[in-house]
C-alpha cells in the first residue's frame, strides 16, 4: 500500500514562504481515503459540516444531529441523508 502526503496550504502567487503560514504534510492511507469517500457519498455535506454532531446509538448505528435546528425550525434535526444541498452548510475551517 502506498501513502500519499497532502499539502495543507500552499503560498499564494507571488509570495513568499516565509509570509505564508506553514506548508504541513499530512501522510493519508489509501484505506482511510477511500473509507472517508464513502461516508461522504453515504452522509453528504453533513460528513464536514461545522453544524452536525453525530449521535450513536446503543447497536451502533451513527446519526447526525444538525445543531442549527436548536435556533432555527426551518432545519431538520435529523436531516435525510444523503444531504446534497442545505443552505446554512459551514465547512470545518
Amino acid at each position: 500500500m502506498s501513502n500519499d502526503y497532502r499539502t495543507a496550504r500552499k503560498p499564494a502567487a507571488g509570495r513568499s514562504l516565509r509570509s505564508a503560514a506553514p506548508i504541513v504534510a499530512v501522510q493519508v492511507s489509501e484505506k482511510a481515503d477511500r473509507a472517508d469517500a464513502g461516508e461522504r457519498r453515504r452522509v453528504g455535506l453533513c460528513v464536514t459540516c461545522a453544524h452536525r454532531r453525530e449521535v450513536p446509538n446503543r447497536r451502533g448505528s451513527v446519526f447526525y444531529l444538525c445543531q442549527r435546528s436548536r435556533t432555527d425550525p426551518a432545519y431538520p434535526r435529523y436531516p435525510r441523508l444523503p444531504v446534497l444541498s442545505c443552505p446554512g452548510y459551514e465547512g470545518h475551517g
